[in-house]
């Protein structure tokens, strides 16, 4: 099977074994709930189900966080098919992750702590303790009331620990967030290849979706967006309409500014760029950056590792007269590189 016969077939599958471990973590967590607001059923439960119950039992704790976790990497947006997710580093998944253990470690000790609220709310009594308990003060009423497990029940333990990776997923999505540019610099800096894609446009929308595709974008390659200033929120837009099926990372880095562009090549070293799509509106703009990747390209990456297909250099340019021996002069000074120009319209 081809390489991208295997992505499509991950694809699919990829979120039916999401589907398939979200249930049956939501089915432990049922049954969690359940025993912690009837504690006397576990004795009535099959022996298997019983250890869900058993304040010494560690391995139901272990497969409802395998499962949890399996669940959100499966069906987080961005990550599916097994590639990476978009330009905004790897925060897709931790918002879902959070979704999904938030709620469920709630419940879970709120169903704790009901049958040990012999006196006002036991609503309101259950919350507050499993409030408490989620900032991280566990209450321990047990074996004093009436109804009261005698001993912590792995209800609560659980919904502690999962409380604890939810309040520790939310710290990451704020260092993420905060971080977002140093951690996509970085991952721009060392990725194996790039192709590098500039001027997000209405018109160029198209081209970014077809170098994006599994069929001509290789599992190893990524694209990098560059844009500045007001294109920049456009380009995080198609980023994440992307990052579906590629990897995708956005810098702002104004591709105008020879200085920016030659920090970005000379970061990339000798992995320098295996691709370079140039989209903007003014044509004079493209061919300037065009010079300014490509002598920086020859200076930092002399040498470097080299592809089983020579890179790809596409700009959008005005004059359609002048396309055609433009693209043949850049060949021959130029050997390494396929050129081609889009012409406006």
């Amino acid at each position: 099977m081809s390489e991208n016969g295997k992505a499509g077939t991950s694809t699919v599958l990829r979120p039916i074994v999401g589907w398939i471990l979200l249930a049956a973590f939501l089915a432990m967590g049922g049954l969690w709930v359940t025993f912690g607001f009837a504690p006397a059923l576990i004795e009535r439960a099959p022996a298997l189900l019983r250890a869900f119950g058993s304040p010494s039992a560690f391995w139901p704790i272990l497969a409802g966080a395998l499962t949890g976790a399996g669940a959100a990497w499966s069906l987080a947006p961005g990550l599916g098919g097994g590639r990476e997710g978009s330009g905004e580093g790897g925060s897709r998944l931790s918002p879902l992750a959070v979704a999904i253990l938030g709620p469920a470690s709630l419940l879970m000790m709120v169903s704790a702590y009901w049958p040990c609220e012999a006196e006002g709310s036991q609503f309101w009594g259950s919350l507050r303790r499993a409030l408490e308990a989620f900032e991280g003060y566990v209450a321990e009423p047990f074996g004093q009331v009436p109804g009261c497990p005698a001993e912590l029940p792995q209800t609560l333990l659980a919904g502690v620990l999962f409380a604890k990776a939810t309040l520790i997923l939310v710290l990451g999505i704020g260092l993420a967030f905060v971080l977002r540019h140093s951690i996509d610099t970085l991952r721009a800096r060392f990725a194996r290849q790039v192709v590098v894609f500039s001027g997000i446009t209405e018109e160029s929308v198209d081209v970014a979706r077809w170098i994006g595709s599994p069929t001509n974008l290789p599992r190893n390659r990524h694209i990098v967006v560059l844009d500045a200033g007001s294109e920049l929120d456009r380009a995080r837009e198609l980023a994440r309409e992307l990052g579906k099926s590629a990897k995708v990372i956005v810098l702002g880095v104004d591709v105008s500014d020879r200085p920016s562009v030659e920090s970005f090549v000379r970061a990339r070293g000798r992995r320098g760029i295996q691709g370079l799509y140039l989209m903007s509106p003014d044509s004079s703009a493209n061919l300037k950056a065009l010079n300014a990747f490509l002598d920086a390209h020859n200076r930092f990456a002399a040498g470097g590792r080299g592809t089983e297909v020579p890179g790809r250099v596409v700009v959008r340019v005005e004059n359609p007269w002048h396309a055609d021996d433009w693209r043949r002069q850049r060949m021959i000074d130029n050997p390494g590189w396929l050129f081609d120009a889009l012409i406006e319209r």
